[in-house]
Formats: C-alpha cells, structure tokens, sequence
C-alpha cells in the first residue's frame, strides 16, 4: 500500500531518530473524546510512528484499551493488521502519503473500521525534508480534495473527524456521515 521509495526515505529518517510519534495535545483529546462517545474499546495508530505516545500513562486516559499501532517505517510496527477496530486514528501521517497511493490508504481504513475515525492532516510544508530534499509532506491539498478523497474512497461510511492545519494556525474540523 505504500510506495517503496518513499518507504525506504521514511525508513532512513526512522533509523536517524525522526518520527517518535505522538499527537500534539488538542489532536490527543479530541481524538479520546471521539473515542469516548462512540464507545469504542479498540484502536489503530494508523502511522504512529515510534508508538512512544502510548505508555502506561497515556493509555490509561482512554479507558481500557490496548492500541495497535502500525507504521512501515517502523520495523515494530510494520505489518499492517488484517482486522476490524472500532477507531482508526492518524496524526500528522496522510500528508506524507503521495496522493496516487491515499485512495488504496481511505480503502484500508474504511474497510476496517467499526464505529469511527480521526485523522489530522497538517496541509502545508513540513519543518523536515526526506533524505532525497523533497518536503516530508509530499501530499498537500485543500480542504475539499481531503473530503472527496474519503467521499469517494470510503468503503464504509462510519463517523470521520477529518481535522486539517495549515499556516497561521488556520483548523479546520469537517464531520463527515455524522448522525444528527
């Protein structure tokens, strides 16, 4: 599902110390109150890089849950499991996805997927640049090329948080298939 090259690029960066993992603090709870109210007890860290946001601690503030974690640039964490959860989350991780692969990514998750998902997408330039000088975030897309992309690829249309951040601070949450 992911591109060799850029697997190996992300690989590269993974082994020189890049990519602990972990979710800024509002992406967190937003994430754990979404995770909350849908009642869910599993969990996919679609992207969770070092996996080292979910000690003890941190797992203890969402109730009882034992995450999966899945990154392929993370040899810990790089078989991508063949099975349903309740929430996928991804923080920080589709936008260093190319664009012509993000179709096969929405397919994956939204077939295995119970009851909701989260994903922060920052839309714009990383800090950081591949071993290759490309910019770490290779897909940048407005708002509304995120929202077709799920409304076309999606499987299954359960509850989506898709929560973009862009320059200046700019967020922007869109709740898609959300029951009123």
């Amino acid at each position: 599902m992911i591109d060799k090259k850029y697997k190996e690029l992300y690989q590269q960066m993974a082994e020189e110390g890049h990519f602990g993992g972990g979710p800024r603090l509002l992406e967190w709870r937003i994430a754990r109150k979404l995770f909350r109210k849908m009642q869910c007890s599993t969990l996919l860290d679609y992207g969770c890089g070092a996996g080292k946001q979910w000690h003890p601690e941190k797992v203890a503030e969402w109730g009882k849950l034992k995450p999966t974690l899945y990154d392929p640039a993370f040899a810990e964490h790089s078989k991508l499991p063949n099975q349903q959860f309740d929430m996928i989350m991804s923080t920080d991780v589709l936008e260093h996805i190319p664009d012509y692969t993000l179709p096969s990514v929405v397919r994956y998750c939204t077939s295995h997927v119970k009851k909701t998902q989260y994903h922060f997408i920052a839309n714009r330039p990383a800090m950081k640049e591949l071993p290759n000088g490309e910019n770490a975030h290779c897909s940048q897309q407005p708002l509304e090329w995120w929202v077709d992309l799920f409304e076309t690829h999606s499987v299954v249309k359960v509850p989506t948080i898709l929560h973009l951040f862009s320059h200046k601070n700019n967020r922007k949450i869109v709740k898609l298939w959300f029951k009123s």
